[in-house]
């Protein structure tokens, strides 16, 4: 697996990054901070070949879906373009435990189990794949 693509867009996100100082401080709506998150994607493809786009924020309406078994956390990424925020994390290959854990955080009554959104955080990390950032 060649990933100098890879660790290239990531580097060249964490440098604009650096220009602001801080996520919050990149204006919302940045075009260039989202085009990177979308480079750090198409990198991370060219690593791996099979890319799952993953989400961890869905609408109420999706919340209920889900819970339904109507949707679910994973969408293939085959070169579709991608808005802000339709995807929060990107693997390699669906796993069904960090999709078990998705959706029971997804689900989850107020206030939220922050301990489980840690143990997702590090299944994602576990699985070599990256957690992404939009603005």
């Amino acid at each position: 697996m060649n990933d100098a693509k890879l660790k290239e867009a990531l580097q060249k996100q964490d440098e604009y990054l650096f220009f602001w100082g801080h996520l919050e401080n990149v204006p919302v709506g940045d075009d260039t901070f989202n085009d990177l998150s979308r480079d750090i994607i198409a990198a991370y493809k060219t690593c791996h070949r099979t890319t799952y786009l993953g989400k961890l924020v869905f609408s109420w309406e999706d919340q209920k879906r889900l819970e339904r078994s109507e949707i679910g956390i994973y969408t293939e990424y085959i070169g579709q373009p991608i808005l802000p925020y339709d995807c929060n994390f990107v693997i390699a290959q669906q796993d069904a435990q960090l999709e078990a854990m998705v959706i029971e955080w997804a689900v989850d009554e107020w206030p939220p189990k922050f301990e489980l959104f840690t143990r997702i955080l590090q299944r994602i990390k576990d699985l070599n794949g990256l957690t992404l950032s939009w603005r």
